[in-house]
């Protein structure tokens, strides 16, 4: 028999299969899709780090040879790192002065 393309019939994770194509939500962990051309997008949920499930995956040549792989997906912490502008205030003698000391603060995890 003549072989056909190679592509990606599903992948499974945990119990859940999935035809490839369709984006499966990790529950705390993020999203992933495998298209039938193999090309895949890991999408980690917020502040997640770590081993992401393995990931099997059906890989068909057209004529019914059928092989089955893994995928496995570490996703390594980062710095989130964040800035301070200092901050200056002048008030009258004898009066109250007030603020905040975040004022100039910025954060890539918001506020």
């Amino acid at each position: 028999s003549v072989d056909g393309p190679v592509s990606v019939l599903n992948f499974t994770i945990g119990a859940n299969t999935y035809t490839a194509g369709t984006t499966a939500t990790i529950a705390n962990v993020g999203t992933l899709v495998i298209g039938a051309n193999g090309a895949y997008t890991f999408t980690p949920a917020a502040n997640y780090n770590g081993s992401v499930p393995v990931v099997s995956y059906t890989v068909t040549d057209g004529s019914g040879s059928n092989v089955t792989s893994t995928l496995n997906i570490s996703v390594t912490p980062v710095d989130d790192s964040f800035t301070d502008a200092s901050e200056r205030v002048s008030t009258r003698e004898d009066a109250a002065g007030n603020g905040s000391v975040l004022t100039g603060t910025s954060s890539v995890d918001g506020p």
